[in-house]
């Protein structure tokens, strides 16, 4: 194996081999020869014509080109042989009782796996791994990542020392169903009590078989609320309107969006965990509360939506409750507490009525637009079919390697290779543009037929009755700030070229209305 690699090279772990010399060709020489050093001195004592050789001429040879492939790089050889081939002589000493498994510091173990963000392996410690038992993931001994990033990846912020009361969710009182006319009326009127209450809504996909819900959170108490009661209860229904109750969120947008879907208005946030996090450190791509659970206290959240049981809704209630007061003195620290509050937070219900509004499409444009594009992309196939001398799939990556570097032997000077060999990727087709008329037109061919199916024809289907197209603007992705657009990434369509230009005219203003386009 050794000697195979040291001729055939490694990629992976970066052994360079014998370039010009593959799988086949490596092979075929270790089952000739049997190691690298019967190759060279195979090579060797041809050229001298020894006895040895002469013996060997009716059995062993080895072409003219791998000989001077093998020549020309025999110290990448030497050296890749030397690379791949494991030392076994380094003075260890070992004994095999001291690898047997014991106990071990199970904290530590949490908190080492906390730091190198191994989220997957705190799953699968052993419930119980020290003679005193573990009543939740965490012992009170640790204090994992006890700072958060400052804005831009500068400097930790120091936050509250986490109190082990904090960290055993598990051992909180438990868990309420207001689903009673009495627990209703108990509910609010300790509600009443809270300055800041937290929530967290789940609505199943499926909304007739699936449970859903909403779980308020506060202190060490967490209540859960059956969708049904949400609606049909006046009294929850005023608590999620009224905007005197200050609410804790995590994505107040999709909250609202939950609330709205069973007809009911929700108002009074004061606090987004999510955006908190985007303004804290807005190069991390992830604010999902599971992320940020991990991040803070090294806990991995179940998913809410998990079976049947909506311990998983109310235990995210309850973090984040517990985490906004960290995240709110980590925002007052870098300047940016008013940044959240007045200007993130009273966005994002702006944003979800954009949303639910939706962006005007001329659906007749777009049909008109898209029997010219067939048509155009009938006629390049055509044209194509010509160069070619024969009929092929313009889609086929296959087949246009076939054609262009087999048939017509078009240059392939710089393009880069796959497993499959030569690329036609956009990109590597680029570099061949005028190298053949027939590349010019597959170019022209994959970027019409990527415009109609994706826009032309796709945002007619994706319309709603009004002919209206509803993406969803990100608050939480773009490190500069800037919304992002997605589920259809309207940021997409191309403004640099004609085509992109003639596909943003299909979006347009009701009758009597204009769009502006605004810089800031």
């Amino acid at each position: 194996l050794i000697d195979y690699k040291a001729l055939r090279g490694d990629p992976s772990d970066n052994i360079p081999g014998v370039r010009g010399i593959g799988e086949k060709g490596a092979g075929e020489l270790i089952k000739e020869f049997g190691s690298l050093e019967k190759i060279y001195n195979f090579i060797e004592s041809s050229k001298h014509g020894s006895i040895e050789a002469k013996k060997q001429k009716n059995k062993k040879t080895i072409s003219d080109r791998i000989i001077k492939l093998l020549e020309e790089q025999k110290d990448a050889a030497i050296l890749s042989k030397h690379l791949v081939t494991i030392v076994r002589d380094v003075p260890i000493e070992f004994n095999l009782k001291d690898c047997a498994f014991g106990n071990f510091d199970r904290p530590e173990i949490i908190r080492l796996f906390e730091e190198f963000g191994f989220k997957s392996l705190i799953k699968r410690l052993p419930s119980e791994a020290t003679p005193e038992s573990q009543t939740s993931l965490f012992g009170t001994e640790t204090t994992p990542n006890p700072s958060l990033p400052r804005r831009g990846g500068g400097e930790s912020l120091p936050l509250t020392t986490r109190n082990p009361s904090e960290r055993r969710m598990r051992e909180r009182e438990g868990v309420t169903t207001i689903d009673s006319e009495k627990s209703v009326k108990n509910f609010l009127a300790a509600v009443k009590q809270q300055k800041e209450i937290a929530i967290r809504s789940y609505l199943p996909p499926d909304k007739g078989g699936a449970w859903g819900g909403c779980a308020f959170a506060w202190d060490d108490k967490a209540f859960f609320i059956p969708q049904k009661n949400i609606v049909e209860t006046q009294g929850i229904a005023s608590l999620l309107g009224d905007e005197n109750i200050k609410k804790i969120c995590h994505d107040y947008k999709s909250e609202i969006k939950n609330f709205d879907a069973l007809g009911v208005k929700l108002a009074g946030a004061s606090f987004d965990l999510m955006l908190a996090a985007y303004l804290l450190n807005p190069g991390e791509r992830s604010s999902d509360l599971e992320t940020i659970i991990f991040s803070e206290l090294g806990e991995v959240a179940r998913n809410e939506s998990a079976g049947t049981d909506p311990e998983n809704l109310t235990a995210s209630a309850s973090y984040i409750y517990k985490l906004k007061p960290k995240y709110a003195m980590a925002l007052e620290e870098i300047g940016c507490a008013k940044l959240l509050t007045e200007m993130e937070l009273p966005l994002s219900p702006v944003l979800y009525k954009m949303e639910k509004t939706g962006a005007l499409i001329d659906r007749d444009f777009l049909r008109v637009m898209s029997a010219s594009f067939a048509k155009r992309l009938k006629s390049i196939e055509n044209k194509s079919f010509e160069l070619a001398g024969e009929s092929f799939n313009l889609n086929s990556p296959k087949q246009i390697k076939e054609i262009l570097f087999e048939k017509l032997g078009v240059a392939t000077t710089g393009i880069k290779k796959t497993k499959t060999g030569l690329s036609t990727a956009a990109a590597e087709l680029e570099k061949l543009r005028g190298a053949h008329p027939l590349v010019d037109l597959i170019v022209d061919h994959r970027e019409l037929a990527k415009l109609k199916s994706t826009y032309i024809d796709a945002l007619p289907a994706i319309a709603d009755g009004e002919a209206r197209v509803h993406t969803s603007f990100n608050q939480t992705v773009t490190s500069t700030g800037r919304l992002s657009s997605s589920t259809p990434n309207l940021q997409n369509i191309p403004i640099r070229t004609d085509l992109g230009k003639e596909i943003r005219k299909a979006f347009v203003a009701p009758k009597g209305w204009k769009l502006i386009s605004a810089d800031y």
